[in-house]
C-alpha cells in the first residue's frame, strides 16, 4: 500500500472516530423510582437535548430545547412528564396524583412524578418515550422499596425492553432489624442480563466519547513504537480505572461542570504538545496517567446519573461490567489506527506531517469544546 493510500485511510479512520462529535450520549435519562409507605415517587433527569423529544409537536424536526425558555415551555413539559410513563398495579392504571418539573444546576430537566402506592402483587412500568428517541438511547431505571425494604429493579430500559414488570411486596409492620436493602435483593434482576447491559453501556460509551477518543489520537500519533503505544494504552486504562471505580462509588466527585472543561483542556494540551515537539515526547506515560484520572471522573458521571451508589450490593458488578465495556470499546478501536499509524511512520516525511496535520485537528476540536463547555455554556 502506498503512504498516500495509508495516509488517506487514516484520515478516514480518523474522521469517522471524531464524527460523534454532533451525537447523542447513548444513556441521557435516569429514573429513581421509590415505593414508600404512601407513595410511589419517581425522580425523572433528562438532558436538555433529550427534552426535544418532549417537545415535539410531531411536525417537521423536534425543536431543540433552550433553557432561557423554561418558564414558556414548563407547561408543556408537564403536560408531558404526566403522560411519560405507563404504570399498572395488579392491572390497574395509576395516574400521577403530583407533577412537577424544574431544571438542575447544570440546566438538565427535571421531573418529580407522585403516584398511589401500588398494590401488593403485580407491578408494570413502561417508558414509551424511548420508542420515539434515535436507536442507542436508554433510560436507566432504579427502582426500590422502603417497607419491606428491596431493590425491585436496576436496570437499563431501551427502545426494545421499555418496560420492567415485578412484585410489590405488602406493607411490612415490622422487620427484622438484620433487614437491609442489601439482604431483600433477591427480588432484583440476576447479574449476567444487568452484566451484560452495563458492558454495552461502556462500549457504547467509549465509542461515542469523542472527546476521549480524540484525545487518545493525540497521544498515539506521535508514538514511534508499538511498546510506546501499547504504554500509553495501559496508563489510560489504569488511570481512568481508578478514578471511576472512586467517583462512582462516590469516595471523590467533582461536578461534571470542572471535569468537562479539564477533559477539553487535556486535548488541547497534547496537541499543543505534539506540535511543539520534535518527534515523541519525553515521558509520555506520565501525562498520558495524570490527564487518564481526569478522564476517568468523565466515564463516572455516567454510573453516577444511573444511581449506582444507591443499588445495595448491585455496585460491583455494573461497576466492573461498565469499566471492562470502556477497555474493550478503547481495544477496539486500538486495533483500528496502530497498525495506520505504525505504517505512516515508517514512510518518514508523510509520518510526521500526517501527525501535525492530525495534532492541528486535536487543538481546534479540542479547543472548541473547551469553548462550548466554558464560555458558551
Amino acid at each position: 500500500m502506498s503512504p498516500f493510500a495509508l495516509l488517506r485511510r487514516f484520515v478516514l479512520t480518523l474522521i469517522l472516530l471524531t464524527a460523534s462529535a454532533f451525537a447523542h450520549e447513548p444513556f441521557e435519562i435516569t429514573t429513581a423510582a421509590r415505593v414508600r409507605s404512601a407513595a410511589l415517587e419517581m425522580q425523572v433527569t433528562m438532558a436538555r437535548g433529550t427534552a426535544q423529544a418532549l417537545l415535539d409537536d410531531g411536525q417537521g424536526e423536534p425543536r431543540a430545547f433552550d433553557p432561557k425558555r423554561f418558564a414558556e415551555l414548563k407547561p408543556r413539559l408537564l403536560e408531558a412528564g404526566a403522560h411519560m410513563y405507563r404504570i399498572s398495579s395488579d392491572g390497574q392504571a395509576l395516574t400521577p396524583a403530583n407533577v412537577q418539573v424544574g431544571l438542575t444546576i447544570e440546566d438538565d430537566i427535571e421531573f418529580l412524578l407522585t403516584f398511589p402506592r401500588p398494590a401488593a402483587g403485580r407491578f408494570d412500568l413502561d417508558f414509551p418515550l424511548l420508542k420515539k428517541l434515535p436507536e442507542g438511547y436508554g433510560n436507566a431505571l432504579n427502582l426500590t422499596q422502603d417497607n419491606p425494604p428491596a431493590v425491585l429493579s436496576f436496570t437499563l430500559l431501551t427502545a426494545s425492553e421499555s418496560g420492567v414488570t415485578v412484585t410489590i411486596a405488602p406493607l411490612a409492620d415490622t422487620h427484622p432489624a438484620s433487614q437491609s436493602i442489601t439482604a431483600a435483593s433477591s427480588s432484583a434482576p440476576k447479574s449476567p442480563p444487568l452484566f451484560k447491559k452495563f458492558l454495552k453501556l461502556g462500549v457504547e460509551h467509549i465509542l461515542t466519547g469523542y472527546d476521549h477518543l480524540l484525545f487518545l489520537a493525540g497521544l498515539l500519533v506521535v508514538a514511534r513504537r508499538g511498546r510506546s503505544m501499547l504504554g500509553i494504552i495501559t496508563c489510560f486504562t489504569l488511570a481512568h480505572s481508578i478514578t471511576l471505580a472512586l467517583a462512582a462509588l462516590d469516595i471523590v466527585v467533582f461536578p461534571s461542570r470542572v471535569i468537562e472543561p479539564l477533559i477539553a483542556a487535556s486535548i488541547v494540551f497534547v496537541g499543543i504538545q505534539n506540535l511543539m515537539t520534535r518527534g515523541e515526547p519525553p515521558h509520555r506515560w506520565a501525562l498520558t496517567f495524570a490527564f487518564g484520572l481526569i478522564h476517568g471522573f468523565g466515564f463516572a458521571s455516567v454510573l453516577r446519573d444511573l444511581g449506582l451508589g444507591s443499588a445495595g450490593n448491585l455496585i460491583a458488578v455494573p461497576l466492573f461490567a461498565f469499566n471492562l465495556g470502556v477497555e474493550i470499546g478503547q481495544l477496539f478501536v486500538a486495533a483500528l489506527i496502530l497498525p495506520l499509524m505504525l505504517k505512516l511512520h515508517r514512510t518518514g516525511d508523510i509520518g510526521r506531517k500526517t501527525a501535525r496535520v492530525v495534532s492541528v485537528i486535536v487543538v481546534i476540536l479540542g479547543g472548541w469544546w473547551l469553548l462550548q463547555r466554558t464560555v458558551l455554556a
